[in-house]
């Protein structure tokens, strides 16, 4: 029920800011009025009610917050700063979403070949039957050991690579 009434409230604002208006006017009138019948002039019971109030533009803002969608019209306004902006300098605006088109391709890019080459499985047949095999140390696997796995038929394919420090 209660953002039934807020999104009444954001499509009548203007009809609830005149009724606000006249809610606190009223306040500060019935005040006044008591004022008056204690004794006051009516210019000092004005005068001392709208004291005793306080500021009508903190009670505005305060009643406003409470009924209206604060993001939505701020991201209207700001929706609204841009479309003003855009028609003012369009070479700026659209450098700006070239900008801003490049650097999320290249981040999109970026990301999935991240994806696709490190995290993702091998493109092979079966990526569950791979094997590594490594010699530590500083010995070296001569070609007559790969030969040699390689005919021995217990593997599908054989494949080595040479990883040496540079000092």
């Amino acid at each position: 029920m209660a953002v039934w009434r807020r999104l009444t409230h954001f499509l009548r604002a203007s009809t609830f800011d005149r009724e606000l208006d006249e809610e606190i006017a009223l306040h500060i009138e019935l005040r006044a009025d008591e004022l008056q019948q204690d004794g006051m002039t009516r210019g000092e019971a004005m005068a001392r009610a709208r004291r005793e109030f306080g500021s009508p533009l903190r009670v505005k803002e305060e009643t406003r917050a409470a009924w209206e969608f604060r993001w939505l019209e701020e991201m209207l306004s700001d929706l609204s700063y841009a479309g003003r902006a855009l028609r003012r300098d369009p070479g700026f605006a659209a450098a700006g979403i070239v900008s801003l088109a490049l650097g999320i391709g290249a981040n999109t890019t970026i990301f999935s070949l991240t994806m696709e080459f490190l995290f993702s499985e091998p493109s092979c047949r079966n990526p569950g039957t791979l094997a590594a095999m490594s010699i530590g140390g500083n010995s070296h696997a001569h070609m007559r050991h790969y030969r040699f796995l390689r005919d021995a038929r217990i593997f599908d394919g054989l494949a080595g690579s040479n990883e040496e420090a540079e000092a």
